[in-house]
């Protein structure tokens, strides 16, 4: 039963198992190269064509957290020489980092496992099983986690460049421990295991055995849940993308962006699931329902010039939209205004972390006399001269909708004059200022790269 489990991922080049010695990767690292071997043999007395059975390799992470490490790489080693598999063993460092020893843990393994997912075709394969996915369910009950959180643990989803299988998660513990026994396997007991200061450790020492006591199906009915609870959160996916999809949207000009006045034509939980999805897209970490609560206030109110910041983006309301504004942009911007460009306008000056600076012929707008320029942003005290008046920069920035966090990353065009000072010639592509328009050439082109 267990091989039948594996059957789909025939069509891998690579299955990589995450080993730890423990009951469940030992099985399963048993169960591949047994099903493998079995294949092999077959194709063997065989005639007809076959596709390549996948490569086995299986990866031991030593944390270095327990006194008894080496022996666990040892036991591991011994383990894969008896069954003639190829084993690699990945040290990692495990830094706490106010994240708790368990996520720190998982977080040092899987870095040291994403090393091996650099193609399509790469499989990496975990041990869990019904008994860890019904752990997992409460574990985030406990914590209060929405639907997404209580959908605990896929049986399959994309890892980095390949895909990351469990194809024991809706198999019962006891299963697995009656194989190893048939097979006489020999496996290691993790000593932290038996310590309740661990959240899960606490679960599956003293909660799941007394539900069951009255609940004997609990591990089987939380594995159904956590399935029920994935199909809803794939409903609420469909419908946000609907919804966004509807005309939520707003023009990328300054960003990705979600229009205001179509949001607030939501009732505030589809709201709620909006933000969810779109900032999930964006590969940021999930806000609380705090803070969720926060987005939502942002949009209500509408106020113009109102924002949130969080650890790596923020969010802002400008001109009737929210928009999203990563830190590293704002960084990468920085950098490239930090000294000036010489900019001629015949060439196309372009960036792309920052954006795309040229000349292009636009029906209805002015031209900018040919020749040679000094990029920049803007200074104090600078002013463009419009038809006759000067205007500080400031102002006519905020004349042409330039949202304010981008005012300081603007590209300012400076004719260099011959005792070295400086003249504004244009503003980006919203002015061209007196004795700097040719009705001749083309116009200022500037858009902002976000991809």
């Amino acid at each position: 039963m267990l091989e039948q489990q594996l059957t789909p991922y025939l069509d891998c080049q690579r299955w990589i198992v995450g080993y730890s010695g423990g009951l469940d990767s030992t099985v399963l690292l048993h169960t591949c190269q047994a099903l493998l071997k079995k294949l092999s043999q077959q194709r063997a007395v065989s005639s007809a064509p076959a596709p390549r059975l996948p490569e086995l390799v299986a990866v031991h992470i030593d944390h270095q957290l327990m006194s008894e490490h080496l022996d666990w790489v040892a036991h591991c080693q011994r383990f894969c020489e008896r069954q003639q598999i190829a084993i690699e063993v990945q040290t990692v460092g495990v830094m706490v980092d106010g994240q708790g020893l368990e996520n720190a843990a998982r977080s040092a393994r899987y870095a040291a496992f994403s090393r091996y997912i650099d193609t399509p075709n790469n499989l990496l394969l975990i041990g869990h099983h019904q008994h860890d996915q019904a752990e997992t369910v409460l574990l985030r009950l406990f914590r209060g986690a929405g639907m997404h959180g209580v959908s605990a643990m896929s049986a399959i989803r994309p890892f980095l460049s390949g895909r990351l299988a469990r194809p024991f998660l809706h198999t019962p513990r006891n299963v697995l421990q009656h194989y190893a026994n048939e097979h006489q396997l020999d496996y290691l007991e993790d000593p932290s295991n038996a310590d309740d200061k661990f959240d899960r450790n606490f679960i599956r020492r003293a909660v799941l055995p007394l539900i069951a006591e009255r609940w004997a199906a609990v591990e089987s009915s939380l594995a159904r849940f956590a399935g029920h609870a994935a199909d809803n959160e794939r409903l609420a996916r469909d419908l946000a993308h609907l919804d966004i999809s509807g005309g939520l949207r707003g023009p990328k000009k300054y960003g990705e962006c979600l229009q205001i006045d179509v949001l607030n034509g939501f009732a505030s939980y589809r709201r709620a699931n909006i933000y969810r999805f779109w900032l999930g897209t964006l590969g940021v970490t999930m806000p609380s329902t705090a803070r969720l609560k926060e987005i939502d206030a942002l949009v209500t109110g509408n106020r113009a010039g109102s924002k949130l910041d969080f650890s790596n983006y923020s969010l802002h309301v400008h001109s009737g939209s929210l928009y999203w504004v990563a830190d590293t942009w704002l960084s990468a911007l920085d950098r490239f205004f930090a000294q000036p460009h010489t900019w001629q306008t015949a060439d196309i000056l372009a960036n792309k972390s920052i954006g795309t600076l040229c000349v292009a012929t636009v029906d209805g707008r002015d031209g900018l006399t040919p020749g040679e320029y000094q990029i920049g942003v803007r200074a104090d005290g600078i002013e463009c001269r419009l038809n006759g008046q000067s205007k500080p920069l400031k102002k006519l920035l905020q004349e042409a909708g330039i949202p304010a966090w981008l005012r300081d990353s603007f590209p300012i065009i400076y004719s260099v004059q011959s005792d070295g000072s400086r003249q504004v010639a244009a503003i980006g592509d919203q002015y061209i200022c007196d004795g700097y328009r040719c009705g001749q050439s083309g116009a200022v082109t500037w858009n902002y790269n976000f991809d």
